[in-house]
């Protein structure tokens, strides 16, 4: 299989901007990003992808960040067995990429249509020198995708199918939803099929299924036809 990756062209590499101030709030949406990278950077180069394509492949090279405006994708790896294990998603406005030089370790599709942009990683070294706390907003959002893999290595390991589901849900819809209350009821477009929940958590699609029948039960939350619905996001933190 041909690996693949997203290449900037060299007749229009991203030039930073070193005169501006950021907001470091870190629930952000795409549009919020869309103006941080307007502001710091001269030229960007935009890419649209549909869903299920890839923007690059286990092992590809890659010299760019990426910063998702539009649209869900996963990160996972194959298995020797053709299984796969998806490690985290990547939602409107969170950045993805490589701070440090390396074959990319695992894969990512597109969950749905997406829009993203391609910030060369000289770039992004740049900004260490001409606005390092925008440097290091976008550095603190990368290593919060390695902590929340931690988290869910954790999971797998120890919890039950119920708490990883519930665990899982309550992640995304934090980063997905608007606003910053922390209690009330929530929905969030959330394009996961019981499959990806499956993967992501080491379950069986049929435990993943009596997992959310579960929750719908208990009034905690419902996934259903691409959307989660949460009568309160407190109870449901404090169900998992």
């Amino acid at each position: 299989m041909t690996h693949m990756s997203l290449k900037v062209p060299s007749h229009t590499t991203v030039y930073t901007r070193p005169d501006a101030a950021i907001q470091t709030d870190r629930r952000n949406g795409g549009e919020r990003v869309d103006a941080w990278l307007a502001t710091h950077f001269a030229r960007a180069v935009r890419r649209r992808l549909a869903k299920g394509a890839h923007l690059f492949l286990e092992g590809a090279e890659s010299d760019h960040l990426y910063f998702f405006l539009r649209g869900w994708a996963m990160k996972y790896k194959s298995l020797l067995d053709g299984r796969r294990q998806i490690l985290d998603f990547v939602l409107p406005g969170e950045p993805l990429g490589f701070v440090a030089a390396q074959p990319a370790p695992y894969a990512v599709e597109m969950l749905n249509d997406a829009e993203i942009v391609a910030v060369s990683r000289r770039a992004f070294d740049d900004l260490f020198s001409s606005d390092p706390a925008f440097a290091r907003a976008i550095c603190r959002e990368l290593e919060a995708a390695g902590a929340r893999a931690h988290e869910r290595m954790t999971s797998i390991g120890y919890r039950s199918a119920r708490v990883r589901v519930c665990r899982l849900l309550a992640e995304l819809a934090e980063r997905a939803r608007p606003g910053d209350d922390e209690a009330g009821a929530i929905a969030v477009a959330m394009p996961l099929s019981q499959r990806h929940i499956a993967d992501a958590t080491a379950l069986r699609v049929e435990t993943v299924c009596r997992a959310l029948v579960q929750l719908h039960d208990e009034g905690v939350a419902v996934l259903r036809r691409g959307s989660l619905r949460v009568p309160d996001f407190q109870a449901l933190q404090e169900s998992c």
